[in-house]
């Protein structure tokens, strides 16, 4: 399956992909109009193709994520009735004019996870590539039950019990997230490690 990043890259593709992922410019009033807060200069924490990340007027704990992916947006409100430390928490949604979303959530503090998409859907789905999340969920806390896994854990040097713990925990929140629907498959982009949990920040297509 051609990635992400080889995609853009395709020398056939760059015309379309310049067309396609420009971050929209968006009105920094009608934001905030839509959200009820008084006019004030927003400053930008983060930019990508579909979204960009503002500071929280006056609260450092929050940021405001405006997207054009309608698909993270809903995802990401719909999940959060799962009430999981793995997914960023969501305060408020509102809607632009242009069908834009604008999402109010904390500010997850920390950094990418440390494996790669890859090595994450190894470690779920096992050396055979037929164990679902739940059982991934149970096995990652035993060690000698998976060696396949923990030679994983071992090479990328995190193979110690709250290592084993958090992705335990993530595990089984992807497998609640998969009953609702709801696939991940980009971790490296979209989960963050704030030190307790691995937080889902993200659930675009």
């Amino acid at each position: 399956m051609i990635t992400f990043k080889k995609w853009l890259e395709s020398s056939a593709l760059d015309q379309k992909a310049s067309q396609t992922f420009v971050t929209q410019n968006w009105d920094q009033n009608a934001i905030l109009y839509a959200l009820g807060l008084q006019p004030t200069k927003l400053n930008k924490v983060n930019t990508g193709s579909f979204a960009t990340i503002y500071q929280y007027p006056n609260d450092p704990n929050k940021v405001i994520k405006v997207t054009s992916d309608k698909t993270d947006a809903h995802r990401l409100v719909n999940a959060q009735k799962l009430n999981s430390p793995n997914i960023v928490k969501i305060y408020k949604s509102a809607q632009l004019a242009n069908g834009s979303i604008i999402l109010v959530s904390d500010f997850i503090n920390g950094a990418s996870i440390p494996y790669t998409s890859n090595t994450m859907s190894a470690l779920i789905t096992g050396k055979n590539m037929m164990d679902s999340a739940v059982n991934a969920s149970r096995k990652i806390l035993q060690p000698g039950t998976s060696p396949y896994r923990d030679r994983i854990l071992q090479k990328f040097g995190h193979d110690d019990a709250h290592e084993r713990q958090k992705l335990s925990e993530l595990f089984m929140t992807l497998a609640r997230l998969e009953r609702m629907g709801i696939d991940i498959n980009d971790f490296t982009d979209n989960v963050i490690d704030n030190g307790q949990h691995y937080v889902i920040i993200d659930m675009g297509l």
